[in-house]
């Protein structure tokens, strides 16, 4: 996260995406410690900057750093994350469990994971509803 990548993306988001995907094996540490690296510090400070520019509070800048963060974590962790808790159930044990859910079954019939774009429909609509509280 560091020169023109930030400059490329004003939410340092895309970079910090791209950056976890690189490093999987970070995922458990950044999901449930604060990341004290410069990187990550440079990050908030930039970040925060931003926001109480654009008259957001200083809380609800750090709110929103959090939030915006946390997604991006998490999104990355359902991505590439290792799975835990047991077996996924096979495609016939899915089939046999959407029979009693039959709007999700036709859902799931044409569905087509697209991480890229699921991301980008959450940020943004998460950076709107920000912009709203202004």
């Amino acid at each position: 996260m560091h020169g023109a990548e930030t400059r490329n993306d004003p939410t340092y988001l895309h970079p910090l995406r791209v950056a976890i995907r690189r490093h999987p094996n970070a995922l458990p540490v950044l999901s449930t410690r604060p990341a004290y690296v410069p990187a990550m510090l440079g990050y908030g400070e930039h970040a925060l900057g931003v926001l109480t520019a654009a008259g957001f509070t200083s809380q609800q800048a750090i709110d929103i750093v959090n939030c915006l963060g946390t997604f991006t974590i998490g999104h990355v962790l359902a991505e590439v994350g290792e799975p835990v808790g047991g077996a996924t159930a096979t495609d016939e044990e899915l089939a046999d469990l959407l029979g009693a859910y039959p709007r999700l079954a036709a859902a799931m019939s044409s569905y087509e994971y697209r991480p890229d774009e699921q991301y980008e429909l959450g940020l943004k609509a998460m950076l709107a509803g920000f912009a709203r509280l202004l």
